[in-house]
């Protein structure tokens, strides 16, 4: 989290798990107006200077430059060569998504294509994609619905195949090691000179599918992007990965994402007039532990609090019965 935020200049830090730490400091917030509207306006400059789409072009730019240098593909001066192609199976990169890895993988391959390079893609039959993107090679797979997602490896391997031998690519860039990563492998065993990136957002803990998956793959790997210090520490520390093979790019966000005038429809729809507002904006699930929020509110005990979930996923059934079980059902 230190990647992110300055503890006490843009933000405020508090021991992982530590329900009374984060309610005493979301309290003292809550009785100095003046200390949360400094800490939210510096959030916003950091946030501004580091974490946007055109700082984020720039670093994909100088991270893929560089590495076509140490692996001696297609030299480029201001933009990557046209000779550059990569390949990239995806579950899916929709040009409406907002949230997610889809978003991080969607920019990514998007602003891959405005640097030049060409980019193959297969996807599930029917998935929307970005349209009028170039350098875009789109190839559906025949069926729609791709569930469980380990089976997508079945689809990606004669795919991959077949691609190499129509137009041969250089790099291959997965970004879910765990539904497309064994294929990944098993093409690279045939074909060893292509270069295997794949990106790790996070290591997804006690599941032993995803944790054999890893130990058969990781080593294999050519290039490891990941978006924080802390999962690449991980990374090292679990599957003795050296540290030279992971890359830390901070993802950007979408500038539609900024402060704006409050929807005086929507205060009172969910009435939120003069009440002091905890927002979570992620999908549901129990690996984000929303809940742990509800504890927190549970904690301060003050009646101006409402914490609202903007979301859907497996967790919300859990996180109504539980806030009514805290008694909390009127501030969620």
């Amino acid at each position: 989290l230190t990647d992110y935020i300055e503890n006490g200049r843009t933000g405020i830090l508090v021991g992982s798990e530590s329900i009374k730490d984060l309610a005493d400091n979301i309290g003292k917030l809550l009785k100095n107006s003046s200390e949360l509207s400094k800490i939210s306006k510096a959030a916003l400059e950091f946030a501004q200077r580091n974490f946007t789409y055109r700082v984020y072009d720039m670093r994909i730019g100088k991270v893929i430059k560089s590495f076509i240098k140490v692996w001696k593909l297609p030299q480029v001066q201001r933009k990557i060569s046209p000779m550059l192609t990569i390949c990239s199976p995806q579950l899916g990169i929709s040009a409406e998504t907002s949230s997610g890895g889809e978003v991080y993988d969607r920019e990514i391959l998007v602003r891959l294509a405005k640097l030049g390079a060409e980019i193959e893609i297969l996807l599930p039959k029917g998935r929307d994609y970005p349209e009028k993107i170039k350098n875009f090679t789109i190839t559906f797979a025949p069926i729609k619905s791709i569930f469980p997602p380990y089976i997508f490896n079945f689809f990606v391997l004669p795919y991959l195949f077949k691609t190499y031998k129509n137009q041969p690519f250089q790099i291959l860039r997965i970004h879910s090691p765990y539904f497309v990563g064994p294929a990944a492998v098993i093409f690279k065993f045939f074909n060893p000179k292509v270069k295997l990136v794949v990106s790790y957002l996070h290591l997804e803990s006690n599941n032993l599918i995803f944790e054999l998956i890893n130990r058969l793959i990781i080593k294999k790997i050519d290039l490891i992007v990941t978006i924080s210090l802390a999962t690449k520490r991980e990374i090292i520390k679990k599957y003795g990965v050296t540290s030279a093979k992971i890359l830390v790019t901070y993802p950007g966000v979408n500038n539609k994402f900024r402060p704006e005038p409050k929807y005086k429809t929507l205060l009172k729809k969910f009435q939120l007039e003069n009440k002091f507002v905890l927002f979570f904006l992620a999908g549901l699930k129990f690996r984000k532990n929303p809940d742990f929020l509800l504890e927190v509110l549970e904690k301060i005990k003050d009646q101006k609090i409402v914490l609202v979930f903007a979301g859907s996923g497996q967790a919300e059934p859990f996180l109504k019965l539980k806030a009514k079980v805290l008694g909390l059902s009127k501030q969620v």
